[in-house]
């Protein structure tokens, strides 16, 4: 977005608005004073403004069907015309821009090119006296056209924007009291009933008008008020007549200085009426406390330099100053990220004849040159310089599809990432261009870019790949490897057997049983790798049934007892509810057999006792007591953890505790242990009970 010009266009117009502010109220003011030269002081008003050669009024005659000048004003060295009050000029000789006038249309002609043959008249007209380029505004009254105002530029043809064409016709319309009152003055009637006319007018005008109209006699006390005065402040008239200007308390005091000095002062305000309130000044129904109001005060004087009266115009400029506001944070936010430097924005100015340089965004200077010394690293200079550096296998995208496109005008924005090759390394971007400006056919002019370096993020989402890449691999290979092993393995087993068989002694029974020992534990180390390798691929099957509880522990319990040595009591109540679940009854049953495998590791006398029960909150609490030889502090955080030993002469935990925690949180439960060292442990873990389960 092009911030900065935007903001310049708004200041701008916020000064035109000031400046024909002050216009109307000084012609106004002629006009309530009805001066003698109330015509050539409000033309030469108009004609300042514009800063035009020359300025003109004319009326018409719509039952002789006459145009009659009634007066004119031009820049020193601009020779009058007065040839234009004695001459006779039908509306008939100007019939084309008599039409367009008789419209409402405001006529604005750059140069006389322009005209169409149906104005050939007014062409030479022109021409005759000397005029380039002009602009005419017809002056209403009561909905008929009665006079138009032309503003003419003699040294050098002018182009004229819309907002020329909206300020000549609202001064126009002021102009028509003019025209009224020299209608007037040179019938030599000044009746009653043309003098209630014109203060009827005035009077419309005041009324109507959408600026705060506030009238205060000499020693600042109001007198008079129109109701867009009433509708900025939420009071009625009544409430408010005869409150003193100098007493506002909104108003700074260096204000009220100048306007007793007698001078004209503008107003830029934070209205905050909680002190009108607070103070006494007046009472108020507006919602909204605080108002940004703009005003214009001006001490009316009489002939002596006196003043008689203070005239003021005031309008509530709040939405203006809360987009001003909200532009100033965005723009403060846009600054905030450029600054980081991973950042930049760029314009480009896509016609042809002006080049392809790139021009960068600063936020002391809306838009540097390419040879500014604040260009940030990898910035391009031009737009040639941006696509040769891209990457091969991104010119496609970037530069033969979405760019075309977009200079066709079938794109209105577009989003790129892409890498350009810089000083023989690749950087990542990414890119969100946006049309700005168009012309008259659609084709952009003006095209913004917003560019990050995303070179750091590629280059660690690349580096997170590679890891997860490394664990699929490692994953693989341990599934591999620990089928590959359960073979020779069973061999061994058996034929080692099969020896004892042959040859069976004491001695040799017992090498049978630390070989099956040890037969058992490798291959449940096995399994293990196996289901852990599923586990980090995310490819372990669950099957969801409804599962009883105690059928369940006592499987386990069967399956165990006879394993359990004779100093070592296996403790079960088997009066335990029934307590039903919808889990996976084998993966249950693997994560019990781990804890009770866990337990008759480490416990070498004493017992172990297993039970379950229903919590408050529906789940079902299975533990697992024993007498073991328990666990630290630090063991107790570790546990959980793949081959945690708790030293280096104890076997370690190998696999099963992190397999059984990752079991019970994939079924939806929780997983714990509570612990003293050389007393002993307590295993537990959660499952959801189905909602018919017993209580």
């Amino acid at each position: 977005m092009d911030v900065k010009p935007k903001a310049a266009e708004s200041a701008v117009l916020m000064q035109n608005i000031v400046m024909l502010r002050e216009i109307v109220i000084r012609i106004l003011s002629l006009i309530h004073a009805k001066n003698s030269d109330t015509m050539d002081a409000s033309l030469r008003l108009v004609l300042d403004f514009w800063q035009a050669d020359r300025i003109s009024l004319a009326g018409v005659d719509s039952q002789t069907s006459e145009i009659f000048y009634l007066g004119q004003a031009g820049k020193e060295g601009i020779a009058p015309l007065p040839f234009l009050y004695n001459s006779r000029i039908t509306m008939s000789e100007h019939s084309w821009m008599i039409a367009k006038l008789q419209q409402g249309e405001v006529l604005m002609i750059d140069n006389l090119e322009q005209l169409p043959p149906e104005g050939i008249a007014e062409r030479w007209f022109m021409e005759h006296i000397g005029t380039r380029s002009y602009m005419v505004a017809p002056v209403i009254l009561n909905g008929s056209m009665t006079g138009f105002l032309t503003l003419e530029c003699i040294h050098s043809p002018r182009t004229w924007a819309p907002l020329d064409a909206e300020n000549l016709r609202v001064l126009a319309s002021l102009l028509s009291t003019v025209i009224e009152q020299e209608q007037a003055k040179h019938a030599m009637v000044y009746s009653s009933h043309q003098l209630l006319k014109m203060d009827f007018l005035f009077q419309y005008i005041y009324d109507n008008l959408a600026w705060a109209v506030e009238l205060y006699d000499e020693k600042g006390y109001l007198i008079d008020l129109n109701p867009a005065s009433q509708e900025l402040y939420g009071y009625t008239r009544e409430q408010v007549l005869g409150i003193n200007l100098f007493a506002n308390p909104n108003i700074p005091e260096d204000h009220k200085v100048r306007l007793r000095r007698g001078d004209s002062v503008d107003y830029v305000l934070t209205y905050d009426f909680n002190r009108t309130i607070e103070s006494g000044y007046f009472p108020t129904v507006c919602e909204t406390k605080i108002k940004h109001i703009c005003g214009y005060c001006h001490p009316v004087k009489d002939a002596h330099g006196e003043v008689i009266f203070y005239l003021s115009l005031l309008f509530d400029d709040t939405e203006n100053y809360r987009r001003d506001e909200e532009l100033k944070r965005g723009l403060a936010k846009l600054n905030a990220a450029i600054d980081t430097g991973n950042s930049f924005l760029w314009e480009f100015d896509a016609r042809e004849e002006t080049g392809d340089e790139l021009y960068e965004f600063d936020q002391d200077n809306p838009m540097v040159s390419p040879s500014a010394t604040r260009r940030r690293k990898n910035t391009p200079r031009t737009l040639r310089e941006l696509f040769e550096s891209i990457h091969p296998d991104d010119i496609s995208s970037v530069v033969n599809h979405f760019y075309p496109r977009m200079m066709r005008g079938e794109l209105d924005a577009f989003t790129a990432t892409y890498r350009r090759i810089l000083g023989g390394k690749i950087y990542w971007f990414t890119s969100n261009v946006r049309v700005d400006v168009y012309d008259t056919k659609g084709k952009p002019i003006k095209i913004v870019c917003y560019t990050t370096d995303i070179t750091k993020e590629k280059e660690q989402e690349l580096e997170l790949l590679k890891a997860q890449e490394a664990d699929q691999l490692k994953s693989a290979f341990m599934g591999n490897i620990s089928h590959e092993v359960r073979t020779p393995l069973n061999s061994i087993v058996g034929f080692s057997n099969y020896l004892v068989d042959l040859n069976s002694t004491p001695e040799t029974e017992t090498f049978r049983e630390i070989i099956n020992k040890n037969n058992t534990l490798l291959l449940q180390l096995i399994d293990d790798i196996l289901d852990f390798s599923k586990i980090e691929l995310g490819t372990l099957d669950y099957y969801f049934t409804d599962v009883s509880v105690k059928e369940v522990f006592e499987e386990v319990i069967s399956t165990y007892s006879p394993m359990i040595q004779h100093h070592i009591q296996l403790a079960y109540d088997g009066n335990l509810p029934a307590y039903m679940l919808f889990t996976d009854r084998k993966r249950m049953r693997q994560v019990l057999s781990q804890l009770l495998g866990n337990s008759i590791k480490y416990t070498q006398k004493g017992k172990i006792t297993l039970s379950y029960e229903q919590t408050v909150d529906n789940q079902c609490l299975m533990k697992l007591e024993d007498t073991g030889i328990g666990l630290s502090e630090n063991s107790k955080k570790e546990v959980f953890n793949t081959f945690y030993k708790e030293n280096e002469f104890n076997q370690g935990s190998g696999l099963g505790l992190p397999i059984a925690k990752a079991i019970v949180e994939a079924m939806g439960g929780k997983i714990g242990v509570e612990s003293v060292q050389g007393q002993g442990s307590v295993f537990w873990f959660t499952l959801p009970l189905k909602e018919e389960s017993p209580v």
